[in-house]
C-alpha cells in the first residue's frame, strides 16, 4: 500500500506518479494543490514539468467512460426485462 507523502493517507485509486527519479505516488488532489505552490517534487525537490491539467483530463475521461458503460448496462437490462 502506498501513502501520499503530502497528506500521509493511503492511496487506493487515481494517483499521480512523479516523473522524477524518486517515482513517488501522490493523490491527484494533493499534488494539484502542491503544484499551485511549487513546481517541484515534494521529496527530492527536482522540477517536474508535467502538466497536471492533462492528467486531470485523462481522469475525467475515465469517469465519463465508466458512466457511459453504466448507462449502457442499465439500458440493456431494461430492454432485456421488457422482452418478457
Amino acid at each position: 500500500m502506498y501513502k501520499c507523502p503530502i497528506c500521509l493517507d493511503n492511496i487506493y485509486i487515481f494517483y499521480y506518479q512523479s516523473k522524477c527519479k524518486c517515482k513517488l505516488k501522490y493523490h491527484f488532489s494533493c499534488i494539484k494543490e502542491w503544484y499551485k505552490i511549487k513546481n517541484k517534487c515534494v521529496i527530492c525537490s527536482k522540477i517536474d514539468n508535467t502538466n497536471i491539467f492533462n492528467i486531470q483530463s485523462k481522469i475525467n475521461k475515465f469517469y465519463q467512460f465508466i458512466f457511459y458503460l453504466l448507462i449502457m448496462f442499465i439500458f440493456y437490462l431494461m430492454t432485456f426485462f421488457t422482452m418478457f
